[in-house]
């Protein structure tokens, strides 16, 4: 069968500078400006104009819009907007300036049918501009992107933890990708053959909302995931690999922390992981997906102790372009 590849993603300056500049956006602020540039925000309000170019009463018209000029993507309209100040006004067609007729109607407040009508121009009264100021590099910034709980006060301990947190989240993706590799190699090693006219008859008789056509356009692909089943559980249970219930409670806290996470909680009391972690257990669907994700972990930490892996470093690019393959 020969070695199994086994990718681990290189760190390099460009990938802990570019995620520097992320925390430095997600925690930056807006503060007021003389001079709009293409990169602000206008405060403004928006009046629609009839074709003699005077405001039409009891027509569209926004009071303290806030427009991202970086939302303005029509040439004109961008060196319309791009150089104001606050009490300068312009004419724009917000129809044709903005990138796209979801803003629009964020903008205007209107509806999917006003969007589609619209034709006219606009006043645009500018009161402020806005300019964007990323976060700067101190220690409070440094608590707000690691959650609260740091001793970290130097740039360069900031992208050393950054880069530690990077190979973390990482190697998920490696793991990932061994996984594809692993099971496309095994099933090709063991060759079973399956009985496919049996299969797909079985597939339409036990699933009533799959139809004979789906059957046969994915079913190399249910093969395939049938047969790594099939090879999975065999490891499994010659090698008394065996899933636990403290093994399913720590996925599930888990995937718990994971999610509270995403909304920027990093210290999290137990006493709230344990809750959401039984709340997560309840669902008879979730704890039998946990249960199937932890036992195949198990088969390939088994695998990877015990068959002989080529291990490649390589960088995010190389490791991305692996799918596009």
């Amino acid at each position: 069968m020969g070695k199994l590849p086994y990718y681990e993603i290189r760190i390099d300056d460009e990938m802990i500078n570019n995620q520097v500049e992320a925390f430095q956006n997600r925690f930056g602020s807006y503060v007021d400006a003389e001079v709009s540039t293409d990169k602000d925000n206008l405060v403004c309000s928006l009046k629609q104009l009839d074709e003699n170019g005077v405001v039409m009463e009891g027509r569209i018209q926004v009071e303290d819009a806030q427009v991202s000029l970086q939302m303005v993507k029509a040439k004109k309209a961008k060196s319309a907007v791009v150089g104001l100040k606050a009490g300068d006004v312009v004419k724009i067609n917000p129809k044709t300036a903005f990138e796209n007729d979801h803003y629009l109607k964020q903008i205007l407040k209107i509806d999917d049918a006003q969007a589609e009508a619209l034709t006219s121009e606009f006043e645009l009264a500018v009161s402020k501009v806005n300019t964007f100021v990323p976060a700067e590099l101190n220690e409070e910034m440094f608590k707000k992107s690691l959650g609260g709980v740091t001793d970290i006060s130097t740039i360069e301990e900031f992208k050393e933890k950054i880069a530690e947190d990077l190979q973390a989240n990482l190697r998920y993706s490696s793991e990932y990708r061994f996984l594809l590799d692993t099971k496309e190699a095994l099933v090709n090693f063991v060759g079973m053959k399956l009985p496919e006219e049996f299969l797909k008859r079985w597939l339409v008789y036990s699933n009533e909302k799959i139809t004979k056509e789906q059957v046969e356009e994915e079913f190399d692909h249910f093969v395939k995931d049938l047969e790594w089943t099939l090879i999975k559980n065999r490891l499994a249970k010659d090698n008394q690999l065996q899933v636990t219930e403290a093994d399913v409670v720590a996925s599930a806290k888990e995937m718990a922390l994971m999610q509270f996470r995403q909304y920027g909680m990093f210290s999290v009391p137990d006493e709230y992981l344990d809750n959401y972690a039984k709340s997560i257990l309840k669902n008879e669907e979730e704890r039998h997906r946990l249960i199937e994700k932890k036992a195949e972990t198990l088969v390939l930490e088994y695998i990877k102790v015990n068959a002989e892996l080529g291990t490649k470093t390589v960088t995010q690019k190389a490791f991305d372009d692996l799918f596009e393959k």
